[in-house]
């Protein structure tokens, strides 16, 4: 009877033993999934993210600056020049009289500057001042406007290109920086279907504004060769100027033509 009582209570403490072990392997078992499941969660969202890239830069496919052109082919006459340096002087007393008063606001000395510099024939130190006025009035469309102007008289395309584009981002509604991204995509890329795209936007922005629809009737005539489309915008503008006779001559001409 003793030695079956001591063998009972030995299978009994080895048994014990034997469940020890397989809780402390559950247990290691459940320790490792929570640790998993932690750092899966903590980690998930960098695991998730995209990788971010620099944004690509769209217009660069279509432009490219060349080298820098300092001066313009013809230089202005010395008696002009003098009465620009005269200006320029005006100007320069005007911003620091401007700046002096309580809200006095040097816009226009500031844009004159840099309008001066660059009839003077100074480009270089024109694109310094225009690039000044930029930085103090970012949201004023006219001052992109004309240092894409300045840009593309300096070859500058691919600036000219994203002044023109940020001018017509600030006022929709304005339509010579969308005439002038659509010659620059005519003149200096080798996609002047592009335009298309350009005057096409210029429309819905300025509705239909009808010298945007006069450049855009040429250019589907002299780039596209789209005659049938031409006819199209030809008659929009005709709604807009019902007594245009030569607006009704073209009309007529490119239809004999098809």
């Amino acid at each position: 009877m003793e030695e079956n009582k001591n063998l009972e209570e030995q299978v009994e403490h080895n048994d014990k033993k034997q469940n020890t072990k397989i809780w402390r392997l559950v247990g290691i078992v459940v320790l490792l999934a929570v640790i998993s499941f932690v750092f899966y969660y903590l980690n998930k969202d960098v695991a998730q993210a995209p990788v971010k890239t620099a944004p690509v830069d769209e217009l660069a496919v279509y432009f490219a600056n060349q080298e820098k052109k300092l001066t313009p082919d013809v230089m202005p006459p010395e008696d002009y020049k003098a009465r620009l340096d005269e200006q320029l002087a005006k100007l320069q007393q005007e911003i620091i009289t401007e700046e002096a008063l309580d809200g006095g606001n040097p816009y226009s000395g500031y844009l004159g500057v840099a309008n001066t510099y660059r009839t003077m024939g100074d480009y270089a130190q024109a694109e310094i001042e225009y690039k000044k006025v930029a930085e103090k009035y970012p949201d004023d469309f006219l001052i992109w406007h004309n240092l894409g102007v300045m840009h593309e008289d300096m070859h500058q395309y691919l600036d000219a290109a994203h002044d023109y584009t940020k001018s017509i981002a600030i006022k929709p509604v304005e339509t010579i920086a969308y005439l002038k991204l659509a010659d620059l995509y005519v003149k200096f890329s080798e996609h002047p279907e592009k335009a298309k795209e350009v005057y096409l936007k210029a429309l819905t922005g300025t509705n239909n504004n009808i010298n945007v629809l006069k450049f855009f009737a040429v250019y589907l005539e002299d780039i596209l060769h789209n005659n049938n489309e031409a006819i199209l915008y030809w008659e929009e503008v005709l709604k807009q100027d019902p007594d245009n006779e030569a607006v009704e001559d073209r009309i007529a001409e490119l239809k004999n033509e098809l």
